[in-house]
């Protein structure tokens, strides 16, 4: 994990409501790429992933595995489908996730 004024730097960046431009494909901020880097990779995020939307669990109830598998699939569904990460920006949950992995760090 990377240090607490990184990942609040990216938090400050998401807090502005940044809107992805798309020229065809997106094209994401240094900001974005930096806040996916943060977590090592979950390499079974597919099946962990399952298993935490089935949980109920919020964002704010995350632990750091957890963490971990949704950084990897916000990551990982942008080889599959272009626009996955804006998604996740344009809703806030990369910001909520990151302001739940400085609370854990």
């Amino acid at each position: 994990m990377s240090d607490k004024k990184e990942i609040k730097a990216c938090i400050a960046f998401l807090e502005t409501n940044p809107k992805i431009e798309y020229n065809p494909y997106p094209c994401y901020p240094a900001e974005v790429t930096q806040a996916l880097g943060f977590m090592e990779p979950d390499y079974d995020y597919l099946s962990h992933y399952d298993v935490l939307m089935e949980s109920g669990k919020t964002i704010e109830e995350y632990d750091l595995d957890e963490l971990k598998t949704m950084f990897t699939f916000i990551n990982r569904g942008e080889r599959f489908c272009d626009g996955h990460i804006a998604t996740f920006v344009e809703n806030g949950e990369l910001l909520r996730l990151l302001k739940r992995m400085l609370e854990i760090a």
